[in-house]
């Protein structure tokens, strides 16, 4: 099966298992102790960078169960509900994808992982002979020449802002949740942090 479509299957099952959104989906986690096989059930638990649209201490601690689904079929229908089983299919997948698996996601992303190489050809960028690790770094300096010719205020520093600030930012960043679950990436309050630091001068 190609590892597009067991990826599929898998994320399938567990949605339809767990009921959770797809950012806490994205959020879970195979590094010790966040996923834990048991004889007739796995628990997951949503890697602790991950901030639930509820940031409560349950929502973030909270356990999710999948359990085993006709785990000893003994006829063909029982055999049939036994491949909808999603702790076999999370083993299964698991077990695929760990000679070549890079990161502690649950999922991997399939096809292609970079488009900061388009992005930055369709802003005017030559891309030609860019490699793609250069991509972003290539998008990057695309994206401040714009700021610069367009005159904008260079960093945060320019409005008035300063490392002292950053504390505040971060804390006013964590609940506008429609902007920073676009992020493809997890983020952590030291992330956030980082992101302003970086941003206090531009050119």
């Amino acid at each position: 099966m190609p590892i597009s479509v067991r990826t599929w299957k898998t994320a399938f099952l567990v949605a339809i298992t767990t009921a959770k959104r797809v950012g806490e989906i994205q959020a879970l986690s195979i590094k010790d102790p966040y996923l834990q096989v048991r004889e007739d059930h796995i628990i997951l638990k949503l890697d602790p960078a991950f901030i639930p649209k509820i940031a409560s201490a349950k929502n973030r601690d909270q356990e999710i169960i999948l359990p085993s689904f006709c785990e000893n079929p003994s006829n063909e229908k029982e055999q049939a509900l036994h491949s909808l089983d999603v702790r076999q299919a999370v083993l299964n997948y698991l077990e695929a994808t760990s000679s070549w698996r890079k990161d502690s996601n649950l999922f991997i992303l399939f096809g292609e992982t970079c488009k900061c190489k388009n992005a930055a050809k369709y802003t005017g960028a030559d891309v030609r002979t860019a490699k793609i690790k250069d991509a972003g770094l290539i998008l990057a300096d695309t994206l401040r020449k714009f700021l610069f010719d367009l005159n904008v205020d260079d960093g945060l520093a320019a409005v008035g802002y300063s490392t002292a600030d950053i504390p505040a930012l971060v804390k006013g960043t964590l609940p506008q949740e429609r902007v920073t679950k676009l992020s493809p990436r997890l983020h952590s309050e030291e992330d956030l942090s980082k992101l302003f630091e970086a941003s206090m001068k531009l050119y």
